[in-house]
């Protein structure tokens, strides 16, 4: 509280790399990037398209961030841990208004270290979110989600796509109103030690 940060946004007139510098907003379509400013709000725009099938989203190590917000898509094709938050990073609040398409091997990487389990806010889905390869959507040594809400669509279709593990691990509610889908081989993993507090369905 108190506290204000100031607004920098990234509009690109043709598609190339994202920029990211501190709050920023992806107005333009655009490819990869590095998130390296802390406590930064990243938002794209319904229209847009935030392309890591072949470029990586990568957070540089202890940043954490307030907010990731999408309305637009994010198209991760089937590239492997393409969305990397794994170095001491905490995520306030992720929320998807649009569409995500991540089917590659642990592509939504959510993967801290011992010193920094960690602890993140909020998971929040009310767009189009899937999820379909090998440990596609991958919460691992520890990670925490305050919340896991989904009242749009969900898939998780491949081998351990939706693939939450680790001893200290543990989600604190997970509430589905809308369409939640794991048909494949184990498709919702759930490691010994990992709790989920709260189930609503």
């Amino acid at each position: 509280a108190g506290l204000t940060f100031a607004s920098f946004f990234s509009q690109h007139a043709v598609a190339g790399t994202c920029s990211f510098s501190g709050d920023t907003t992806i107005a333009a379509n655009c490819s990869g990037g590095t998130i390296s400013s802390a406590d930064s709000t990243i938002t794209i725009n319904s229209g847009v398209t935030h392309d890591i099938s072949s470029s990586n989203l990568t957070v540089n190590s202890g940043v954490d961030i307030t907010a990731f917000i999408n309305n637009g898509t994010i198209n991760g094709g089937t590239n492997g841990q393409t969305f990397r938050a794994y170095r001491s990073n905490d995520i306030d609040a992720f929320t998807n208004g649009g569409s995500v398409t991540l089917n590659g091997s642990q592509a939504f990487y959510i993967y801290n270290n011992d010193d920094d389990a960690g602890n993140h806010g909020t998971f929040t889905n009310t767009g189009t979110w899937n999820s379909n390869g090998s440990q596609s959507f991958y919460s691992a040594q520890g990670t925490t989600w305050t919340s896991f809400t989904n009242s749009g669509s969900f898939t998780a279709n491949g081998s351990q796509s939706f693939f939450l593990h680790g001893s200290s691990g543990a989600i604190g509610t997970l509430t589905n109103s809308g369409t939640l889908t794991t048909d494949g081989s184990g498709s919702f993993y759930l490691g010994s030690g990992y709790t989920i507090t709260n189930f609503i369905n």
